[in-house]
Formats: C-alpha cells, structure tokens, sequence
C-alpha cells in the first residue's frame, strides 16, 4: 500500500514547551486512522502541521496530496454569507467545482441548497454540516478530521460516519481526532493513544488480546466470597461491592470452565457472566495511570 502521511520524529516547539514529540504516523491510503487523547494531548497541533497550515520545529513531513480536507470545530466560514455562498466562493478561490455541483454537496449534508440566510444564524449542528460539505468540495484524497462530530444530532453522526466510510472504500486516507470513542472504535482499525504531545501507545481494535470476564454476583455476600478467594486478578476499575449487585471485571482467564466451576463448588450465585472484549476507553484510561 502506498502512505499519503508519513512522518518521522515530528516534534512542536512553543517556546520551551513541545506540543507535539518524536510522532512518528504513516496514513495508507484507504485507511482511517484514530487519534485520541485528552485536551491539550497535541492532536490539533498535528493536524494543523499536516494541512500546511503550520510549520513542524523537527523531524520531517510527507503528505502525497494537495487534496487535503480539513473538518474542525472551529467554524471556518465568511459568517454574513449563505451557506451556498461559501461554498461558491472555496470552490473558487481553489480552483475546484465538486463532479457532483455545490447543490449536490449541501443535500447531501442534509442542508437547503436554497437556504439564503447567513451562516452566522446557523445552529452549531448546522454549521459543522456545512463544514463537512466544504470538505467535499476538494474531493480529498486526504481527509483531516478534528472533533467532526461536535453539535451533530445523532442523524449527523451516522450521516457523517457512513460518508467517511465511503471515501474509505474510495481510496481516501482519513485521520480522526476525537473524544467519541464509540464513532472511533466504529470507524478505525488501528488508533494512536497520546498525552503530553507523546504517542503512548499504537493499537488495531481488531487484536485486543484475550478479552476479560464480566460477572454479575446476585448479592454483595456472593461478591465478597468470590474476592475473598484471592484466585483471580481484579481489574482496577471493579465495582467494589457498591450496588445490590456487584459487577466485576477480571482479566487473564483463556478458559471460562475453571472460573465456573469454581463459582459452582463455592456455591457462588452470580446473575451473569461472559466474555468481555477490551474497549478502546479502557485501553486508554489504563495508559494514563
């Protein structure tokens, strides 16, 4: 496969303080790529420096494309214009009509192509729809995504994801930074964790290792026998016995016969139990502990 980003020890300096540390980021093309992080972890400094609109302090960048479509929560449009009108006007200033006409493009985010009335009377929903549909103007090849779904309406998350997923099968190479990990864990197949500017860790959501065992005791006295046992290791987020029904996450177990048996030899009663695949959301808390 051929990379539309690669980087190599990308680094961004302001002042004494690096945003950005020693990235190293390859983007194939067809592929969706997550980045999470908390606030301030880098992710919009990246982006920025993968659009050209900011210049890195070290390390080296290749993006193979000048067909590059940004989509960030920040509200990117000439505020007293319609929405057609902005689009009208990107189109031009690059030099790119969309196959499908600007009509075409405004539809399909769900917006009136008809609709006269300035973008700065837009809800928040409506101007992020408006901000995808100038990301379609380019037909990117390369699309950078920055909290794409914040304002959207649940209509507006499944429209977006299954747009995203059609440029996937096109082709096109999709780097997502967001902190909704449900539309990532749906959407990518390899995410980057990364805090302080670092990457801590590069994970595919398709070889999360042996998934956990959830149990539902039927009373705390059942919880507190099974943990008095001592015989399997407790993850750290538990319920420590504070509900009428304790749940429970333990890890390491290959085969779930020992575990039962030993619930039904102890006399045990539980509500539930079953396997339980590692989600994107505990990955990540547990590597900022």
């Amino acid at each position: 496969m051929t990379a539309v980003v690669q980087t190599g020890g990308l680094g961004k300096r302001y002042g004494k303080r690096w945003a950005l540390e020693n990235i190293e980021l390859s983007i194939e093309k067809g592929e969706i790529v997550g980045f999470i992080g908390p606030n301030g972890a880098g992710k919009t400094t990246l982006i920025s420096i993968l659009a050209g609109l900011m210049r890195p302090s070290a390390g080296t960048v290749h993006v193979a494309t000048d067909r590059i479509g940004v989509i960030s929560d920040r509200f990117g449009c000439i505020p007293h214009l319609s929405g057609r009108a902005n689009l009208e006007l990107l189109a031009d200033i690059q030099n790119r009509q969309p196959s499908g006409g600007i009509a075409q493009c405004l539809s399909a985010v769900g917006l009136d192509p008809n609709d006269k009335r300035p973008v700065k009377s837009y809800s928040l929903g409506m101007q992020q729809r408006l901000m995808i549909a100038q990301a379609m103007i380019v037909e990117p090849e390369l699309l950078l995504l920055d909290e794409p779904t914040n304002g959207l309406d649940p209509e507006g998350i499944v429209l977006l994801r299954k747009w995203l997923l059609e440029l996937s099968e096109k082709g096109v190479a999709i780097f997502l930074a967001s902190h909704l990990l449900t539309e990532v864990e749906k959407l990518c197949r390899r995410v980057i964790l990364v805090n302080h500017g670092k990457i801590l860790k590069e994970i595919r959501l398709d070889d999360t290792g042996t998934p956990d065992v959830g149990i539902v005791f039927s009373s705390r006295a059942d919880y507190d026998r099974f943990k008095n046992l001592g015989t399997y290791e407790f993850l750290d987020d538990v319920n420590e016995g504070k509900s009428e029904q304790p749940r429970i996450r333990i890890a390491g177990v290959d085969d779930l016969m020992p575990l039962m048996e030993c619930i039904v030899a102890e006399r045990i009663a539980v509500e539930e139990i079953g396997r339980q695949r590692l989600s994107l959301e505990r990955a990540f808390l547990e590597l900022l502990k």
